[in-house]
């Protein structure tokens, strides 16, 4: 994903990409406020393209206005976090099997790279025996993982579908983040389920493709829905 301080982007474009990266890597979080007066010193441009900003991602349900009160990051209950992920397995199994019979070698290259830059980070977490992720790694692992993810749309050849399938991990994302406490294990096997897909779609296997790709969504659903339960337990208890 391109940064916001690419010269060939508008205004606008450079406060979507800034609020963007802010909400994958775990800066903004759901239920948070959008300042756009914060948010336009931080890019150095006026307000005018941070509101349109923020108008493309409520469109988008990543962000919701409230009248007379401000625009806020989306919030959703556990039940839409469960359907987002539906709606993203639906997307990501078919297109890994389209993806087996026309990704071409550059594509099968670059999931490796990104795979790879996972791995890493994955072997930093076990050398260090660190049980907390760094703001670094975040968002080291975010940007390789969506890479990956939407490499493999690229090369199934539906750029509806990629567009779609973006704004789909950025929510699942977002409304998952459980970095606090994510063992390098569980990684690990992510990072496993990443080559699998690799190997299936370099060898054309289409069937193989779409069930390696069902495997990794519904593991990532699963650990999102526990980490979106113990959330809200931690939440309770903290009121009591």
């Amino acid at each position: 994903m391109p940064g916001w301080a690419d010269r060939n982007m508008t205004l606008k474009q450079q406060a979507y990409q800034h609020i963007l990266q802010k909400l994958l890597h775990g800066d903004l979080r759901p239920g948070d406020r959008l300042s756009n007066r914060k948010l336009a010193q931080e890019i150095g441009i006026s307000l005018i393209p941070v509101r349109e900003a923020t108008a493309q991602l409520a469109s988008e349900g990543l962000a919701e206005h409230r009248p007379g009160v401000g625009s806020f990051v989306t919030s959703v209950s556990r039940e839409e976090l469960a359907d987002l992920y539906d709606f993203r397995e639906a997307l990501e199994c078919h297109a890994a099997a389209r993806a087996a019979e026309r990704i071409s070698t550059d594509d099968l290259t670059l999931m490796r790279q990104c795979n790879q830059r996972l791995f890493g980070i994955v072997d930093e977490l076990e050398q260090t025996e660190e049980t907390r992720w760094t703001a670094d790694r975040i968002r080291r692992w975010q940007d390789a993982d969506i890479e990956l993810h939407l490499t493999v749309f690229r090369g199934a050849g539906n750029r509806r579908a990629l567009e779609t399938v973006q704004g789909l991990n950025i929510l699942t994302r977002l409304f998952a983040q459980r970095w606090t406490d994510m063992p390098a294990g569980d990684s690990g096997k992510g990072c496993a389920d990443h080559a699998d897909l690799i190997d299936a779609l370099e060898a054309g296997d289409a069937e193989r493709a779409r069930a390696v790709a069902e495997k990794h969504i519904r593991q990532g659903c699963s650990d999102a829905l526990a980490a979106y339960d113990q959330r809200r337990m931690s939440e309770v208890g903290s009121t009591r």
